[in-house]
């Protein structure tokens, strides 16, 4: 039996519509249930963020670029800030660098760096359950950039802490203590 060229012609628009709507019915599945009202939390998220950033790192040019957020279907919110680790350069009134100037700068940078980790950590802590519309598979992260200048150019770092929607939830029930939710917060660092 021959097989019908326009059975095998529907079988396969089927199956081509099949795997365009899976993918888009599962982020829709998990997704927010109001993108409007999410959009208006990572607005308040952005908000609580800055002005934590401005209270830790109150001189001038102490971050370079403000706090921003954004969702990503099937993941969940990030946002993403940038600081300065270095303290502006006095240019030729700074005098030779020295290795114990340069030891004192990097370790500037490093205590600033993980001061910048702390923060956004207690953020995640203590405002990350204000993100109602995310769906308890999905997480929120913040990546934090660091710069610092140096003798040899401009060093970057990357810190990238993330955690899922569903212990959020459970902190804030109190099924988790801060101890044990901070343990739930993952960072890779690079």
């Amino acid at each position: 039996m021959k097989p019908n060229p326009m059975k095998l012609i529907a079988c396969l628009v089927a199956l081509c519509a099949l795997s365009f709507a899976g993918p888009q019915d599962a982020a829709k599945a998990s997704g927010p249930q109001n993108i409007t009202r999410l959009r208006d939390e990572i607005r308040v998220l952005e908000s609580v963020l800055n002005q934590n950033l401005t209270q830790a790192f109150p001189a001038p040019f102490a971050y370079l670029n403000a706090a921003h957020g954004a969702y990503l279907p099937g993941y969940g919110v990030i946002f993403t800030f940038e600081i300065n680790l270095s303290r502006p350069s006095m240019g030729p009134f700074e005098g030779t660098p020295t290795a114990a100037t340069e030891r004192a700068k990097r370790e500037e940078a490093r205590r600033k760096f993980d001061q910048a980790k702390d923060l956004a950590q207690r953020v995640l802590a203590d405002f990350s359950h204000t993100l109602d519309q995310l769906g308890p598979d999905e997480s929120v992260a913040v990546i934090v950039y660091g710069s610092a200048a140096t003798a040899q150019g401009v060093e970057k770092s990357t810190a990238v802490l993330r955690v899922a929607k569903k212990d959020v939830d459970q902190y804030r029930a109190n099924a988790l203590d801060r101890a044990g939710f901070m343990s739930k917060v993952q960072t890779l660092e690079y």
